[in-house]
């Protein structure tokens, strides 16, 4: 394997452009792949910094005909919340504008209003105070629980905040509880909320009407209970009001959506397009530097003879061009890495401030991980038909040097076409994938 590595190496050297061509070829393809891989690793398939994430759901209300799903009206959050067996911690929030005056200038806030466990439901711990107070409404003692981002930019990080009094759109507010910087609820929320306030009074005419749809509506799948298992049992609560409601409730059925699927599903299919996208420009690529190795081949067919006279095996004689291939698809990998981290902090600055999750965008372990495992694979791809072809020269090639030049050379310009057919299919399946 060593003789191999060394041959490969003085090879490659020798042909320091054809080299670097093929290794910028593969760094393009695979950092290109492995940025968007960034991407969608962030945005779908991390799980969201909750605890137990995939137990939690959205529950909305579903009107019949209707495409978009709707909020849940007070009555109905009751009732789900008495009836259902198979949800949890239930909570029920709507997100609504404050302003703040008594910590230096006026400043609009953006303020969720909760009726539930909110903090008990997502698992997450504050870092200065306590949350329980936010969770025991009491009408008498009105609280609220800061994010991180006011805590530091108007109250300057003071841990003695906790305690403080605030006044928000004229009513003043205890303030129990500061929350980690890495805390976001919602995700999806533009602009980010700042802080978050129990419901201690539902409107008297809200509190009554089933046809006011204002609240968003979360809940905890209990252990050992499936989606389906959730749905179905909301379904059969959902035609219960039906019938006992049918002013309001007529055409109202209910929507359980798992919280990942919820916070992603606008941006899901485009993510995903683009991935496909990508992969087969990296296709593409491999394409590309197969033919290179195929056009390389031409001038390597004596010396590859040469070897088979001196007793090099078939298989030795493949092994030796599919590891100068690896060779090629290290730096090629590394190039690739690198390209994705300047891809990465590009699209950083420039991605829509509406993407859910975009402060989570980074290259990390997995990224590295994808980055090796796509350079190996591209390896594998586009050493294939060189390794082959390579493998099959014989002696008879030095005896009469021109006629199997002539036949070889026919025999790698086949292949060649080849090549280009699947090229040019690949880059048609691309651009009306995407002018689809």
């Amino acid at each position: 394997m060593l003789q191999l590595l060394r041959m490969a190496v003085r090879t490659l050297l020798q042909n320091k452009g054809w080299t670097f061509v093929v290794v910028m070829s593969l760094g393009l393809g695979i950092g290109g792949t492995t940025t968007i891989f960034t991407i969608v690793n962030a945005v779908l398939l991390r799980p969201l910094p909750y605890r137990d994430s995939n137990q939690i759901v959205w529950v909305w209300s579903d009107r019949a005909g209707a495409a978009s799903k709707e909020r849940a009206s007070y009555p109905d959050f009751l009732d789900w919340k008495a009836q259902s067996k198979t949800l949890d911690s239930w909570v029920a929030w709507g997100v609504y504008e404050t302003i703040l005056t008594n910590a230096g200038p006026p400043q609009r806030l953006q303020a969720a209003l909760m009726s539930g466990s909110l903090f008990t439901l997502v698992g997450v711990s504050p870092i200065a105070g306590s949350t329980a107070a936010a969770e025991n409404v009491d009408p008498n003692l009105p609280t609220v629980v800061l994010s991180h981002a006011i805590w530091q930019k108007t109250f300057n990080s003071d841990p003695s905040v906790v305690g403080r009094q605030i006044t928000l759109s004229g009513l003043s507010y205890t303030v129990i509880a500061v929350m980690p910087a890495d805390f976001r609820f919602p995700i999806q929320s533009t602009p980010q909320v700042d802080l978050w306030m129990p419901l201690a009074r539902v409107n008297p005419r809200v509190a009554r009407n089933r046809g006011a749809r204002l609240s968003e509506v979360l809940a905890r799948l209990r252990p050992n209970v499936s989606l389906f298992q959730a749905q179905a049992e909301m379904h059969t609560i959902a035609a219960q009001l039906r019938a006992e409601y049918p002013e309001t409730n007529r055409d109202i059925g209910i929507r359980v959506v798992r919280a990942l699927d919820e916070v992603t599903g606008g941006v899901q299919s485009g993510l995903l397009i683009a991935f496909a996208s990508v992969s087969a420009l990296l296709l593409i690529s491999c394409a590309n530097i197969a033919n290179l190795h195929l056009v390389r081949a031409v001038s390597r067919q004596r010396e590859i003879s040469v070897r088979a006279a001196l007793g090099a095996t078939r298989g030795r004689i493949g092994l030796q061009l599919i590891s100068e291939c690896f060779l090629v698809a290290a730096p090629g990998g590394i190039a690739g890495f690198l390209i994705a981290a300047a891809g990465v902090h590009v699209l950083r600055i420039f991605i829509s401030p509406a993407l859910p999750r975009a402060d989570e965008i980074g290259l990390d372990g997995y990224a590295l991980v994808f980055t090796v495992l796509t350079a190996a694979v591209t390896a594998v791809l586009f050493s294939l038909v060189p390794a082959w072809h390579g493998s099959r020269a014989d002696l008879s090639m030095i005896l009469n040097d021109n006629r199997h030049t002539a036949t070889g050379g026919k025999a790698l310009r086949r292949i060649s076409k080849t090549v280009v057919v699947g090229e040019i299919a690949l880059a048609m399946m691309l651009l009306v994938g995407l002018d689809s």
